[in-house]
């Protein structure tokens, strides 16, 4: 019987390279003139090895991929403000056709994300609608004058914000421009934790009837998936508020139990929720620090997850300031391992561990579990580290590929 092939795909984030991302500094290692894009690989699942497969070269900051759920077309951000230079544009979302004999991508369209900076994208089983968060620029401000509930004015700091963005897919794999936006923030100066909604992170549960999205302004928003409208509602439960400050940032479900996870970056911690596919409510079960020491939850952000196919373990990906605090005595980047108790959801911190992967970004799986692979921005490399099957920790760190600001890692079987 001919073997599976797996193929790697691995987004990039050329932004960096500028020095053009608020509280970043360009990489060193890299001329800032090279190209970037997806990057494309065949993955040997015995030694774990990739060897390059495609490259699909672009000037977008294409930092996220999904695929659609037959294997058939892959999907992608273009993670900026400024979309084909143009000022203020706003960001987009692409499509890529997949050739399954060799792993090549064709562009087939692209398609404005209806707002800046779109980060994570996902599609529902279907094949029929792709979601895009848009994170939208917490930094660059402005002043607006409003009328409060009383009648006297206020003066308001407003932002760039965030929305959630749904495009139909058609049966050849492009996109069509956005069909519906959702989750628009809005302002209430005498709420404590006022501010618009900037969405990071976007996924459909498995049930296929709701999109969940991570909201670093401290809440995770559910909305219902209307499929025969083609359109996003609040759910009976619309959100979730998590605690102050923390700064949800991706979302990833249990592979099955009726569980999601979020990283919060702001204090280098964890939740684990319990998920009612019937009307979308959200039930905190654990919060867990992914750092040892609470000093260091100031002086480290998380950034992405993964967890093991059999559900066991949960590994955090966190990224040390000591870029932009050099002399606070930040702690080195790590890996966070976390044991799932499979009857309650609770997490144990079992390891940090230091990684060479500097600046570790995206984290993910090969299929069948063996290794872990790490996307190392500053190291401009991705990493891949043997797991133990039964203590979950990582061992034998080794580059597997090189290319400029690795930014996230995505694998695909085909039959």
């Amino acid at each position: 019987m001919e073997k599976k092939k797996v193929f790697a795909y691995v987004g990039t984030w050329p932004a960096l390279l500028r020095g053009s991302i608020p509280g970043f500094r360009a990489t060193q290692q890299t001329d800032a003139v090279e190209k970037t894009g997806i990057f494309g690989f065949h993955v040997d699942l015995e030694t774990g090895d990739w060897t390059p497969a495609s490259t699909f070269f672009t000037s977008s900051m294409t930092s996220e991929i999904c695929f659609s759920h037959d294997g058939r077309f892959l999907y992608a951000n273009d993670e900026d403000r400024n979309r084909n230079g143009v000022l203020h544009a706003g960001g987009g979302i692409l499509a890529f056709s997949i050739n399954r004999e060799n792993g090549e991508l064709e562009l087939l369209n692209e398609q404005s994300s209806m707002g800046t900076s779109p980060t994570y994208v996902d599609t529902d089983t279907t094949g029929r609608f792709a979601f895009l968060a848009n994170l939208g620029n917490p930094h660059d401000k402005f002043v607006k004058v409003i009328r409060t509930r009383d009648g006297s004015f206020a003066m308001i700091t407003e932002e760039e914000e965030g929305s959630l963005a749904m495009f139909s897919i058609r049966q050849d794999g492009t996109l069509t421009s956005a069909i519906e936006l959702a989750g628009a923030g809005s302002i209430n100066p005498e709420s404590p934790r006022a501010g618009f909604s900037h969405y990071h992170c976007v996924k459909v549960d498995p049930s296929n009837r709701f999109v969940l999205a991570c909201d670093t302004n401290d809440k995770i928003h559910v909305f219902k998936i209307d499929h025969k409208n083609g359109k996003l509602v609040p759910s009976e439960c619309p959100f979730f508020e998590t605690r102050a400050r923390s700064g949800p940032r991706t979302l990833l479900f249990h592979p099955s139990r009726p569980w999601f996870f979020v990283n919060n970056q702001n204090n280098s911690t964890v939740y684990s929720f319990s998920f009612d596919s019937g009307n979308g409510a959200i039930e905190e079960l654990d919060w867990a620090s992914a750092v040892v020491n609470n000093e260091d939850a100031a002086k480290s952000w998380t950034s992405d997850m993964a967890i093991s196919p059999d559900g066991n373990h949960l590994y955090v990906s966190n990224r040390s300031l000591r870029k932009l605090m050099p002399h606070a005595g930040c702690p080195p980047d790590t890996i966070a391992i976390f044991k799932i108790d499979q009857q309650t959801g609770k997490l144990t911190l079992k390891a940090v561990t230091p990684v060479e992967a500097n600046h570790p970004r995206g984290v993910a799986f090969a299929p069948g579990g063996k290794f872990l692979y790490v996307a190392g921005m500053d190291a401009n490399a991705v990493y891949r580290y043997t797991v133990d099957p039964d203590s979950g920790t990582l061992s034998d760190a080794a580059v597997v590929a090189n290319m400029p600001v690795p930014s996230s890692v995505r694998f695909l079987t085909v039959d």
